[in-house]
């Protein structure tokens, strides 16, 4: 099952599938001391091992979060709207051009 997931996440520590999901309800992932959360939690999940990165997406210095920071709605956006669990190193990116600014155009 799952032929095409290749686990790079920590694979020295993190050998296995049920390191994160639960063994019996595959619909729930396991904290540390065996609680289920669901998939909707998985930031906690996450926050056991990348403590730093969890305590600055809870002060939204990293991560994403759209919507009003006093008041309103908010929407916090998971680990996993970033990071592929199974994989989560970034691919290089593409830099942007840089931002064209009129002065160049005079003096071009």
């Amino acid at each position: 099952m799952h032929t095409e997931i290749k686990l790079r996440h920590a694979p020295e520590v993190i050998q296995w599938c049920f390191a994160c999901h639960d063994v019996k309800n595959r619909d729930k992932l396991h904290l540390i001391d065996g609680e289920l959360i669901d998939f909707t939690d998985s930031y906690r999940l996450c926050g056991q091992c990348h403590g730093t990165n969890y305590r600055d997406w809870k002060a939204a210095i990293h991560g994403k979060r759209v919507g009003y920071f006093s008041g309103g709605k908010r929407t916090y956006f998971l680990c996993v709207n970033c990071h592929s669990p199974h994989d989560p190193k970034f691919r290089p990116l593409k830099p942007e051009p840089p931002p064209f600014r009129r002065e160049d155009q005079r003096n071009g």
